[in-house]
């Protein structure tokens, strides 16, 4: 016999060992609760970096479009001007609308570059143009003060 014979406890003991069973069990129950706050914390992030992860794709794929259309403008623009230098003159108001339209995408893809930097927690200086921490409130180089624009 391998079972050890226990004598018949008095109301008292038991209510105090069942206590003692029951701390027991909400102990493991509260390990398991900080399990499950930890798998929901990390759930979270995973959530938010593949967030950050979809918008980074979307604008770099913005990006790219972006460079392809500004060269093919300035592509547009440089045989125009070639044209007019052998002696085949442009149009002038071809010319203005081929040059407002690479500004118009320049203006655009800046704006793309600045929203991905600040997704990759960087931006930049409006004086000189150097690449701070989305946390500095200063420029590290000409120490001018950065706005949420910058």
């Amino acid at each position: 016999m391998s079972e050890e014979y226990r004598e018949p406890l008095e109301p008292q003991e038991e209510a105090e060992e069942q206590e003692g069973e029951f701390q027991v069990i909400w102990q493991k129950t509260f390990q398991i609760g900080d399990v499950g706050e930890t798998v929901r914390t990390g759930a979270a992030k995973t959530a938010y970096a593949v967030k950050n992860a979809k918008a980074y794709t979307a604008l770099k794929w913005d990006i790219m479009d972006l460079q392809t259309r500004r060269k093919r403008k300035l592509l547009l623009v440089g045989k125009l001007v070639y044209a007019t230098h052998a002696g085949r003159p442009t149009d002038s108001d071809l010319l203005q609308e081929a040059l407002q339209q690479v500004d118009t995408v320049t203006k655009e893809l800046r704006q793309k570059e600045a929203d991905l930097a600040r997704l990759c927690g960087v931006r930049f200086c409006p004086g000189c143009g150097s690449s701070e921490a989305v946390s500095h409130v200063y420029c590290s180089r000409c120490g001018r003060k950065l706005t949420e624009e910058d």
